[in-house]
């Protein structure tokens, strides 16, 4: 009699296991992804695969903003032809996918604060929405992104040989152009990202409650040493945890 309850009830248990929904028994994994804007004028991703509680990989990566890519310094001399820049130095217009925006600070060196309509918001602003921030980092990666003249017509500049001979859908992310490069002493970019997805694969993101402070070894959270150094901490944080709940 035992023998045939002992083998019904492990059938039971493990039925139970694979019905209910998240559960980790079963070593089900997850995957979510969050999109929004950090360090000011960029777009994060980041991709979180869980395990139940557990984040079992973590992956970041940044496509830079038009405060980059529509920089004139950045724009070579023979793709400009047409093209009106702002004193501070970006093109007047661009669009990104079938969407147009227009410098309305003339004078800034940081962001001409590109709006889609004068009483819009701003390039930044519009990115803190998800929906437009995966619909950046899509284009950007479609290479669908262009400098405009003043007739609005596209002005589209070359940039697969301007950056480790990358192609335009490449070209402004930083995993791959170089942003702040690390060496001996400087964590740089990757060497950032690495150290926050080591951090949340050991210890989850349970323990984080975005009111860390950094200290002379960087930040720490719930007493653990992340190792990571970079200004935005929270910017990329706050991206991993939407990621890993809208895990699904």
């Amino acid at each position: 009699m035992k023998k045939t309850i002992i083998p019904a009830l492990v059938f039971v248990l493990a039925t139970m296991c694979i019905m209910a929904s998240g559960c980790s028994c079963g070593g089900v994994k997850q995957t979510g992804t969050a999109y929004g804007l950090v360090h000011n004028y960029y777009v994060g991703q980041v991709t979180v695969e869980r395990s139940g509680d557990k984040i079992v990989s973590a992956k970041f990566e940044e496509t830079e903003g038009p405060s980059s890519w529509a920089k004139r310094s950045n724009i070579k001399d023979d793709k400009t032809e047409g093209v009106e820049f702002t004193t501070g130095g970006f093109a007047k217009s661009i669009s990104i996918g079938s969407l147009t925006f227009h410098a309305t600070d003339d004078e800034s060196t940081k962001t001409p604060a590109y709006k889609q309509t004068e009483d819009g918001v701003t390039f930044e602003e519009w990115v803190k929405t998800e929906e437009n921030a995966k619909f950046y980092v899509e284009q950007m990666a479609a290479g669908n992104y262009r400098i405009l003249k003043a007739d609005l017509s596209a002005a589209d500049p070359d940039f697969s040989t301007d950056k480790n001979g990358l192609n335009k859908g490449e070209r402004w992310l930083k995993s791959k152009n170089g942003y702040w490069s690390g060496n001996a002493t400087v964590l740089g970019w990757k060497g950032n990202m690495d150290r926050l997805s080591d951090y949340l694969v050991r210890n989850g993101i349970g323990g984080y409650t975005g009111e860390e402070t950094k200290g002379d070894n960087g930040w720490t959270v719930n007493g653990v040493e992340t190792g990571a150094t970079l200004v935005d901490f929270h910017d990329y944080m706050k991206l991993a945890r939407r990621a890993f709940e809208s895990a699904q």
